[in-house]
């Protein structure tokens, strides 16, 4: 496995202290530029709706569990939800 160079991505460019990383981008201005591109005003919802009433298959469940003694080993509460069958999908580390 290759290492990885420190030094290319820490300290940050912003400041040693910076906390917002790449959101130091996201100006006024540049928020000013994309809000001109809108064509139409739609707006979509990328969330889901995830409850045990779901329509599924006969026989399948759905359940979702918060795993919170992950914080021991990594620092972060790591959500796994097991999905009908035999598929594992994870929606990725929550603090």
């Amino acid at each position: 496995m290759k290492e990885i160079d420190r030094e290319s991505w820490w300290p940050s460019r912003y400041s040693v202290d910076d906390q917002r990383g790449s959101l130091n981008e996201i100006t006024p201005e540049k928020i000013a530029a994309a809000a001109r591109r809108v064509q139409r005003g739609e707006i979509y919802d990328p969330g889901r709706v995830l409850h045990t009433d779901l329509p599924r298959f006969e026989g399948r469940y759905w359940q979702q569990t918060l795993v919170r003694s992950s914080r021991i080993i990594t620092g972060v509460d790591l959500m796994v939800s097991p999905m009908a069958g035999d598929r594992t999908a994870s929606t990725g580390s929550l603090n």
